[in-house]
């Protein structure tokens, strides 16, 4: 009997059309500049013809009934619709259109799918022609707690003469990684364990040969999860210490996960033949010294077109109390960087994917970028090196803006009037662009080319002498003055005072508030800090981020960029609400006036048309709120106040002469 394998390719957390590059030192080169974005798909183009090679050269077979089709799955575990620049513009339909040319078997949600808000996101799965499935989601739907419209709990697909269920699931980081406002309504049960083995056992029930999981979870999340339900290979080490049979435990057979970026293959498969030009190993981590997580079946595939995985599983028969078909074994290919290998054999394949992205970029990204979104009643001159060597009014109204935008979500957003602000911090070399700004309108391609690199916000508890440890080092002449002169902090929420002729600590005072008060920083009290993952990471001089994990919060884990365009849209809502307040005063006040005027000419007793009244005045209001005026631009003012980095050394007299 010829031996049973099912071919899978599996990916995940994609973003970008087009591909962020880097110098020669492997720094993030700008992803905007004053000719846009680099049009560059050639990543996006080798992957797809990748993904068609190998379903290509799978056996073929009769499923549908009309016509032979490759004998594997394409599963992708989560993160489409956003963040980059492109899905921005387009608020998450450019890579509908690269997902439908892909066209997976199935996909598990993952928590950027609703970075642009739940009605978006019903929007964009009415255009994908490849199903989303939700395992452990469900929402209040007549009376009852069902799958949200336009997804599946499971699916069920008929593969190389097997019967294949899949479940999806979104784990607690995942779930609370999204944003709250899109949650709302939608109940999770973040018990992974026990709705797969409902779920496999159901599936199982009614014919399925195998069950996997498809993920989107931290990487501990994801093996404790196949600890749980049994994703072994059948005979491996751990079972056999156990005196255990596979085929008689409940469970799936393998898990497909997201949602970290790091490529990565539980202890049970096998890696072989990595394809790309000098392909990178895969990073060890703690958890494989961890006997607990031995032999387990999980694939993790990295992100943004970068990686994916050749999935190739041999089966067995069995007759189990649970499983018919057991893993005999999985092997994955990893295909790091198609393009390279591509680039390298200086051939160039025709691809339908080229056409779809070209006309995407030419018809919607590049006139949505050009799209104005605030007006400006100021000006201000933008010259990036300013803000390398000092404070400038264009880099303290950034790093207002970013705090700002923080803040609203966390309180307004989220409904906690409570939240603590943070402290804000960024260097000046986030600030890029040489351009001047206002007055007038403000074109969306503006304010990303102030922010033209990938590098997400991110929190981080910081203890006061840390921060005051890490201003030390950055504010040093060594490191103030160095040639690359990125270094320079830009900061809100807080002012620091510090002199430029001292060379160890230069810092004297660290005073909370942006323009008054003095209560200095507690060097023993522990503060949250808004940052950049670069500076999050150790970059710019901020060593003393790099041991500090960030803190959970649903609004971070997004480009500055993004921030700083969500930040307009915040305040065009907020100057909306605004005006109809007004408006609804002076309705009311009309309305009044109105009654007041009829009394008098019907010599009406005072209270006569109160009920009235009130009837009217209502109407009106709610025909104000929900007829509004098409929301103007938010009117946006540059002209913050220096004085925040305060240099208090004394200014050197001029010479007698």
């Amino acid at each position: 009997m010829p031996p049973q394998i099912l071919n899978i390719i599996h990916f995940n957390d994609v973003y970008k059309m087009t591909e962020t590059k880097f110098d020669h030192r492997d720094k993030e080169l700008p992803i905007f500049s004053h000719d846009g974005i680099d049009p560059d798909f050639d990543h996006l183009i080798a992957f797809a013809e990748r993904v068609k090679w190998i379903r290509n050269s799978w056996p073929k077979g009769n499923v549908t009934g009309k016509c032979l089709e490759p004998q594997g799955l394409l599963l992708f575990s989560g993160d489409l619709f956003s963040p980059s620049v492109e899905s921005l513009v387009t608020r998450g339909m450019n890579m509908v259109t690269v997902m439908n040319e892909l066209a997976p078997d199935a996909c598990v949600l993952g928590n950027h799918e609703f970075d642009f808000g739940r009605v978006r996101f019903n929007q964009l799965i009415e255009f994908c022609n490849f199903p989303w499935i939700i395992s452990n989601v469900k929402e209040k739907i007549s009376g009852g707690l069902k799958v949200p419209p336009g997804l599946f709990e499971y699916r069920v697909l008929k593969r190389a003469g097997l019967t294949i269920g899949l479940i999806g699931l979104m784990s607690k980081d995942a779930w609370d990684s999204t944003l709250p406002p899109s949650r709302e309504g939608m109940i999770p049960e973040l018990n992974m364990a026990k709705v797969c083995m409902e779920l496999s056992a159901k599936l199982r029930e009614e014919g399925c040969d195998l069950v996997f999981a498809l993920t989107h979870a931290e990487h501990v999340e994801d093996l404790d999860l196949a600890v749980q339900v049994g994703a072994y290979p059948v005979d491996c080490d751990t079972l056999v210490q156990k005196n255990i049979k596979l085929e008689d435990m409940p469970g799936v057979d393998a898990i497909f996960g997201g949602h970290n970026h790091e490529y990565y293959l539980g202890k049970g498969v096998t890696l072989v033949h990595p394809r790309g030009v000098d392909p990178p190993d895969v990073k060890k981590t703690d958890f494989d010294t961890n006997e607990k997580y031995n032999n387990l079946l999980v694939v993790k595939s990295g992100f943004d077109f970068n990686d994916l995985s050749e999935v190739i599983i041999h089966l067995e028969d069995r007759e189990g109390t649970c499983r018919k078909k057991v893993i005999k074994s999985m092997k994955v290919i990893r295909h790091h960087r198609p393009v390279d290998e591509i680039k390298s054999q200086k051939t160039w394949p025709e691809s339908s994917m080229s056409n779809v992205l070209i006309r995407q970029y030419n018809n919607e990204v590049m006139s949505n970028l050009n799209a104005p979104v605030a007006e400006a009643l100021d000006q201000v001159q933008v010259v990036q090196i300013d803000s390398r060597k000092g404070e400038t009014i264009i880099s303290n109204w950034i790093a207002d803006a970013m705090l700002r935008w923080y803040i609203y979500q966390e309180r307004n957003t989220q409904k906690n009037p409570d939240a603590k602000a943070p402290l804000f911090i960024m260097t000046g070399g986030t600030v890029r662009g040489d351009l001047t700004l206002g007055p007038g309108k403000i074109a969306r391609h503006q304010l990303i080319q102030l922010l033209p690199f990938e590098t997400n916000l991110t929190l981080l508890q910081v203890k006061g002498h840390d921060l005051r440890q890490a201003l030390n080092k950055v504010l040093k002449p060594e490191s103030r003055l160095r040639k690359d002169g990125e270094r320079f902090p830009v900061i809100s929420g807080f002012r620091v005072e510090w002199n430029s002729r001292i060379k160890d600590k230069p810092v004297s005072k660290i005073l909370l508030g942006d323009t008054d008060g003095d209560i200095e920083l507690d060097d023993t009290h522990t503060y949250p800090v808004l940052t950049s993952e670069y500076l999050a990471k150790g970059g710019a001089g901020f060593d003393v981020f790099k041991g500090i994990k960030p803190s959970g919060s649903a609004y971070v884990g997004i480009p500055m960029y993004q921030a700083l365009l969500f930040h307009m849209n915040d305040l065009r809502t907020i100057q909306h609400q605004e005006r109809i307040g007004e408006q609804q005063r002076s309705i009311a006040q009309s309305v009044h006036d109105a009654f007041d005027l009829l009394r008098n000419l019907m010599g009406a007793s005072v209270g006569s048309y109160s009920s009235a009244e009130d009837i009217v005045g209502n109407l009106a209001e709610t025909l104000i709120q929900f007829f509004p005026e098409s929301a103007p631009l938010p009117k946006i003012r540059f002209g913050v106040k220096l004085g925040r980095v305060k240099d208090i050394a004394p200014q050197q007299s001029a010479p007698n002469v």
